[in-house]
């Protein structure tokens, strides 16, 4: 059974959050697309937007994933980068958002 990631998000920003989650689906994109081109700098920059915005709205766990993602893009560690990239798909295809 696939796991699902409940995200609990303050309805006040309910307008806003389909151009966030539309921005990672690009950055997933994008990720997927450095990683095979080897561009460390391309993937820390995601890496740290991501930790850094991610918490506002509500996405803790991207945010971790983000900063995983900023250390390992620094240090050149190929397979650490991979395994977020593919807890970032998991994440994005298995996420539910409540509003409170």
């Amino acid at each position: 059974m696939t796991k699902k990631y409940v995200v609990t998000i303050d309805k006040d920003i309910k307008e806003i959050v389909p151009n966030f989650i539309a921005n990672r689906e690009n950055d997933l994109l994008q990720l997927q697309k450095y990683i095979n081109e080897n561009q460390y700098e391309e993937i820390k920059v995601i890496g740290h937007k991501l930790s850094g915005n991610a918490p506002s709205y509500g996405f803790d766990y991207l945010g971790k994933i983000g900063h995983e993602l900023e250390i390992s893009a620094e240090q050149k560690k190929h397979e650490e980068i991979i395994n977020c990239i593919e807890n970032f798909n998991e994440f994005m295809s298995n996420y539910e958002i409540k509003y409170e």
